[in-house]
């Protein structure tokens, strides 16, 4: 390439000369721009997380027992993209994905599930609220552990949230009807809660905006009951919904026919 541009330079006359330099310049800063455009767009560009993001973390890893060192990689001022089960975004830097699902679970029976006990992440009391200061988060993840208390009122200031799973916890109570705000929402999974709660509120709640788009809605075993009513119709892209190991009675409402998915 460098021997076929100086025999150009060299045929040309001194005025072409000038206009090669020119263009050669002009193709070094698109080919600079190009590489830079590429850096920040793919996985080899990295900004860190937060420092206010991390001290989230941090705060909720004392509210918790990690009897199986899970979290072991959740110390100090280091980059918390890098620990475990956090997934950042390349360029803001904002929380995006946390996944604490305990690896170790495990089928008992159809519709029954257990987890290993010793691998377990253990609330000290309700799942910490500074979980709400993580503003960008789609995908919220802590099944097979060990959190009490009710399901958490302040989800809705999660506004981004995709996806929710608390299954196999140890909650108790009802679904907020604040949940109703995360419009956003494409899958919840709150299989094992006490939610001692009927059906038709529950699909009362996510009538809203969530209905848009939700797509997979999991409550087995919840100790849901009452009958299922035409409601269901109006979640037109939910393509699973498991209902199982509860206590709903009554036809199978004709608006299911209604889901095209």
């Amino acid at each position: 390439m460098f021997s076929l541009l100086l025999l150009l330079h060299m045929a040309m006359k001194p005025n072409m000369t000038g206009v090669l330099v020119s263009t050669l310049f002009l193709f070094q800063l698109l080919v600079i721009a190009a590489i830079s455009m590429s850096l920040c767009n793919g996985n080899s560009y990295h900004v860190g997380c937060l420092e206010s993001e991390r001290e989230v973390l941090l705060r909720f890893k004392q509210d918790l027992q990690d009897p199986s060192n899970r979290l072991a990689s959740w110390i100090g001022d280091g980059d918390c993209c890098l620990w475990a089960g956090v997934i950042c975004d390349n360029v803001t830097g904002h929380i995006l994905e946390l996944n604490l699902r305990n690896p170790f679970n495990y089928y008992v029976q159809p519709d029954q599930f257990e987890a290993n006990p010793r691998s377990m992440l253990v609330g000290k009391g309700p799942i910490p609220e500074g979980l709400q200061n993580l503003t960008s988060l789609k995908h919220l993840g802590l099944p097979f552990n060990h959190f009490s208390s009710s399901v958490p009122k302040w989800f809705d200031r999660l506004t981004h949230l995709e996806h929710l799973s608390l299954s196999y916890n140890s909650l108790e109570g009802r679904i907020p009807r604040s949940m109703a705000r995360l419009c956003n929402l494409r899958r919840l999974y709150l299989g094992g809660a006490k939610l001692n709660q009927e059906i038709s509120e529950i699909l009362e709640i996510f009538s809203g905006c969530v209905s848009n788009g939700l797509e997979s809605l999991a409550l087995a075993s919840s100790s849901i009951s009452g009958h299922l009513t035409d409601q269901l119709g109006q979640f037109k892209n939910l393509d699973s919904l498991d209902l199982s190991n509860n206590s709903i009675v009554g036809p199978v409402p004709e608006s299911l026919g209604q889901l095209s998915s």
